[in-house]
Parts: structure tokens; C-alpha cells; sequence
């Protein structure tokens, strides 16, 4: 079969990473091809059999070019169908796909209800997306946005892990962290207030925060307004996250909205216990069973997220850690797979 994945980038954010986790997998006994709109970089492994197409300056282009490039695009790479991620790279490929009479399956990332972030494009959105043939989420919160004949149809399917990611070693009791683009969706006012009221009871502790963004200045001055810049460190954007966080103590995500948190979800796959705010979008409480494997809190309540801090990290630490690990018996790559070809199997089969 020819599959040709849409993403914005391979060098950043989620969709990309399970792109290309998926198209390395899927490669094996399938045509895989991926084309990119945003950036034409690659930070993600991808198999070197895998095609690479890339659209230079995608989003400086009129409505109609845009929709042209990705058409001749398709038409170049003759595939079976086509594999859209994120809400406003599906709405293109739909129209381009219609078209060409090409089937299409798109994925959803992120909570409906709040990206995109205006009104209008969203009514857009839920139109056009029953012109789609799938339609994929990932979780029960997502796919219930949408109309009966998406609901009906559509399917949750989690986000691959990597099979090499480590599990938790040499641990470092004070060491708390964080991963993710530094935006407001992250909520990381909330993550530095919940800290503070921890490093009250326990002044060893530091939060190291991975990852980069609009948000950073915004971010860097209120850890310096709360006088915490020799506890909360920036760490930026780094290679090998994985072994820069396997020692940690605690994950803590307080997000506002995901579609589903990769990050918690490979924190969690590590043995390193999580606490997490309760996200309007439900991937939070997907993976987390609250007090079996992490902490599930309400966005904002910074009280009771600090005291499930100090629980994670001391009475809880133990049994969260090996009750975590277990999400990797439901989301290695080749269970992932198996399941997105037989539904795009289903697709192609459905007349």
C-alpha cells in the first residue's frame, strides 16, 4: 500500500514525532511517504526509504496555491491515501483531496473545542471535516465534538512510544521536571506556583523546565519575580531527552488542554511518577488512573497540586513508578501501527 503522511515539521512537536514513528513502522511492508509544510527539517530518524517532500514557504501562500502545491504533490506521488495531522493542515488536504477523488484519514491532535483558536474557523472545521472519509482521535473527549456521523465512524487510537526509551535509574530525590514548548496552553505559572509552595516543605528541590517557546521571556521573569532562579532552571530544547530526565524524581504537567501529552506519556513509560492538572481534553486522565499511577488535579487549584507533589514524591514515589511503566504493554509502535492500517483498510474498503 502507498500511504502519504501530512504534518507540519519533523523537527519539533508531537504530530511530528509520532509521524515519524509510525511511517518508520509502517515502512516495513508499506510505500510510505511524507510531506512537510512548515519546516523541511529533520530532527526525527525517518528510513531512508521513506520520500521526503517538502512545500517551501507553505503558509505565505494565497488560499488557492496552497491548496495547487499540495495537489501536485499528491498527483507526483500517486498514493492509496492520504494521512493528515492537525487541524489546519487537514482542512487543506481534504479540499485537495476531494478534488482528486482521493480517500483521506485525519488525524486530530489537540482538544476541538479550543484549537483552532477562533470561532469561525472552527464552524469551518466541523464542516469540512465530514467530507473526510476517517477520522482519528485520541481521546473519547475529542471525538465526541464532533457530529453523529464522525462519532460513528472515527476511532481512538494512542500515540506510539519509541522502543528504546529507558527506564528510570540513579534517581535524584530533588529532581522535578517539566517538558513541553514553552506557550500558554502549558500553563507553567501554575507549575512555578505549585513548586514554590513545595520548596517551602522541601527546600532541596528544583524543577528544571525542558523545552522552548513564545512564552520564555514571560516564563524566565516570573520565576525571577518569585525569586526562584536558583531552584526553576530553563533548560531549553535538548537532544536525548529521555536521558536527561530518567533520573528524575517527578513529572508535573498543568496544562489547560492536549490532545494526548506525549511527553506525560513517556515520562510515565520510564517509571518516573507523574502529577498532572485534569485537562479539558481528557488525554490526561487517559493515561493517568488517579492514585494508581499518578495524580490527576484541577487546573488551578495550585493548593492540592503541591500536595500531590509531595505525596508523588515521597509516600506514593515507589508504587507510581512501577504502576506507570505498564502503559508500555498497550502503546509500542507495532501494536500502534496494526491498528492504524486496519482502520485504513476499513477506509479503502468502504464504499
Amino acid at each position: 500500500m502507498k500511504i502519504l503522511f501530512v504534518v507540519d515539521t519533523l523537527d519539533d512537536g508531537g504530530a511530528g514525532r509520532v509521524v515519524s514513528r509510525l511511517s518508520n513502522e509502517m515502512i516495513k511492508n508499506n510505500d510510505i511517504s511524507i510531506l512537510t509544510l512548515k519546516s523541511k527539517n529533520v530532527k526525527y530518524n525517518i528510513n531512508d526509504k521513506i520520500n521526503h517532500y517538502h512545500i517551501d514557504d507553505f503558509f505565505k501562500k494565497k488560499y488557492k496555491t496552497k491548496i495547487a502545491s499540495i495537489k501536485n504533490v499528491m498527483l507526483l506521488d500517486c498514493s492509496d491515501i492520504v494521512l493528515s495531522f492537525l487541524s489546519k493542515i487537514n482542512l487543506y488536504c481534504i479540499l485537495a483531496c476531494k478534488s482528486l477523488k482521493k480517500k483521506i484519514i485525519v488525524s486530530e491532535r489537540n482538544d476541538p473545542r479550543k484549537k483552532p483558536n477562533s470561532f469561525f474557523k472552527r464552524i469551518i472545521r466541523n464542516l469540512l471535516y465530514k467530507k473526510a472519509d476517517g477520522w482519528v482521535f485520541q481521546t473519547e473527549n475529542a471525538k465526541n465534538y464532533f457530529s453523529s456521523k464522525i462519532k460513528n465512524n472515527g476511532v481512538i487510537i494512542l500515540n506510539p512510544l519509541e522502543n528504546k526509551i529507558p527506564y528510570r535509574e540513579n534517581v535524584d530525590k530533588n529532581k522535578i521536571v517539566c517538558v513541553g514548548r514553552l506557550v500558554k496552553q502549558k500553563n507553567y505559572k501554575m507549575a512555578i506556583d505549585s513548586f514554590k509552595l513545595v520548596k517551602e516543605k522541601m527546600p532541596g528541590v528544583k524543577l528544571y523546565i525542558y523545552g522552548d517557546g513564545p512564552e520564555k521571556e514571560n516564563i524566565s521573569l516570573y520565576i525571577s519575580q518569585n525569586m526562584l532562579n536558583d531552584s526553576v532552571i530553563l533548560m531549553g530544547n535538548v537532544d536525548n531527552i529521555y536521558d536527561k530526565i530518567k533520573d528524575s524524581n517527578l513529572f508535573i504537567m498543568t496544562s489547560l488542554y492536549e490532545g494526548l501529552p506525549n511527553a506525560l506519556m513517556e515520562a510515565l513509560a520510564i517509571g518516573i511518577p507523574c502529577v498532572s492538572t485534569n485537562e479539558s481534553n481528557g488525554g490526561a486522565k487517559r493515561l493517568i488512573s488517579n492514585g494508581e499511577n499518578g495524580y490527576l488535579v484541577e487546573i488551578g487549584d495550585t493548593s492540592d497540586f503541591s500536595n500531590k507533589m509531595i505525596d508523588a514524591l515521597t509516600i506514593d514515589n515507589e508504587k507510581f513508578s512501577n504502576n506507570g511503566i505498564k502503559i508500555r504493554e498497550y502503546t509500542d509502535v507495532e501494536s500502534v501501527a496494526i491498528n492504524w492500517m486496519d482502520y485504513i483498510k476499513k477506509v479503502l474498503n468502504k464504499v
